[in-house]
């Protein structure tokens, strides 16, 4: 039941990483949901049972605090709460039997919902490290981003959550290729990485990018996240000109698809308004290794 969601994120680190390398600021973009397409893909022809086991190993399971994605998955619960949703997902034989095709298109939609989270995630882990160490995300330097990648790997490595065996194999790696001055300058970078403090993001930048996948599917407008931004974070909060606002984000890797309407308060507006963002998100990835019979099988 891991394995789809396993390799579909994967696959979403490696697009993200490869969007990072490969594009400049203006060109990259996250949270276009990939993740959907690729749970989608890797599932393949399935029942429904098999799609419906795959979102309840990560919310109902007894393993889904164990597999991680807590905040992506409070974030889920809090949206289908304020479409009078309610968190389990659990159709009756009556359901399956007379309304199948609405049952049906309710498990896409919470799949869809899921995924849009987690994606929010992982692509929020990945704008962080991009800010906060540039020199990862320098394709033009193979060599300094190496060493970049294993100072950042030996800074990691009194952390409490330990480090990924891979990365233990790519300091192993290195050391075959490196000389002793070489291997100074990556020591130096640990030294500086592990000292140095996060910059934390501005309370504007977390809210837009953590209330994004409404904003993309709901097809928010530019006009509308700025009009919430302004009640939400009062005078503050200067988003009056709503082009150059837009522009920003593109910069960031977001952009905003929905187009002006009259509508006065768009989908979730309540939800985004007053619902408080995630907070002190680690920069760990889970890893989803997780077999849910290993677990059962050792306990038995």
């Amino acid at each position: 039941m891991a394995k789809p969601w396993r390799l579909a994120i994967y696959k979403l680190r490696e697009q993200l990483e490869k969007e990072c390398l490969s594009h400049s600021s203006e060109q990259r973009r996250f949270q276009n949901r990939r993740l959907v397409k690729n749970f989608t893909a890797e599932l393949g022809p399935s029942s429904f049972q098999s799609i419906e086991m795959s979102y309840w190993l990560l919310c109902g399971s007894p393993w889904q605090d164990e597999l991680g994605y807590d905040d992506a998955r409070q974030e889920h619960y809090a949206e289908l709460k304020a479409l009078g949703l309610s968190p389990e997902f659990d159709p009756s034989k009556d359901q399956l039997k007379h309304d199948l095709k609405t049952t049906c298109k309710e498990l896409s939609f919470r799949i869809e919902s899921l995924a849009s989270w987690i994606e929010a995630y992982e692509s929020w882990t990945v704008w962080r490290m991009l800010n906060s160490q540039p020199a990862l995300w320098d394709g033009n330097d193979p060599h300094a981003r190496q060493q970049e990648i294993v100072a950042s790997i030996i800074a990691r490595l009194p952390l409490s959550d330990g480090v990924p065996a891979w990365a233990i194999t790519a300091i192993t790696e290195s050391s075959q290729k490196w000389n002793s001055s070489q291997w100074l300058k990556v020591l130096k970078a640990a030294v500086r990485i592990a000292g140095k403090s996060e910059k934390l993001p501005a309370e504007l930048e977390e809210w837009v990018w953590w209330r994004y996948p409404v904003f993309s599917r709901y097809r928010w407008s530019a006009a509308e996240i700025c009009r919430a931004a302004r009640q939400r974070f009062g005078e503050s909060c200067d988003v009056t000109n709503e082009a150059a606002f837009q522009s920003a984000w593109v910069r960031r890797g977001l952009r905003f698809t929905g187009r002006k309407t009259r509508r006065q308060r768009p989908l979730l507006w309540n939800f985004v308004i007053d619902k408080e963002v995630p907070r002190n998100v680690s920069f760990a990835y889970p890893t989803l290794t997780l077999m849910p019979y290993e677990n059962s099988s050792s306990q038995a």
